[in-house]
């Protein structure tokens, strides 16, 4: 699969991670896998700054968009965007769909297409079935 950055990109969970090429320069970011090296979500969370946190909402406000942070859809917004600021470099987000619901994967897509763009060396993809 050919993997663009800019854009936001669905993977069929019958392509394996494994399989991908991504180039190598580009860094790639598991998130919400059961991999060793996979961000998980709630403990990286956690561990963001309150000053930091309120600017990262701050980004979802200026988009109209209001993020609830007591839920696990709303905590992810925050890792993913976290990560595509903290990284100068190109970035590839891969994001396991497990335990979200396809109304919440719908949500954070129609959310960060809003913010892609921003990010022209960054790329998100949803790992879906």
């Amino acid at each position: 699969m050919n993997i663009k950055l800019g854009i936001i990109q669905i993977l069929k969970k019958d392509l394996t991670i494994e399989n991908l090429s991504f180039g190598d320069e580009i860094s790639v970011t598991l998130i919400n896998f059961d991999k060793y090296n996979s961000i998980k979500i709630i403990p990286f969370f956690e561990n963001i700054k309150k000053k930091e946190l309120s600017i990262l909402i701050n980004i979802f406000n200026s988009i109209h968009v209001n993020i609830r942070l007591d839920d696990l859809l709303g905590k992810l917004h925050i890792v993913m965007l976290k990560f595509l600021i903290d990284k100068k470099t190109k970035q590839v987000l891969v994001v396991n769909d497990i335990g979200l619901t396809p109304n919440s994967i719908n949500f954070l897509i129609q959310n960060f297409e809003k913010l892609i763009e921003g990010f022209e060396n960054k790329s998100i993809i949803i790992y879906t079935n």
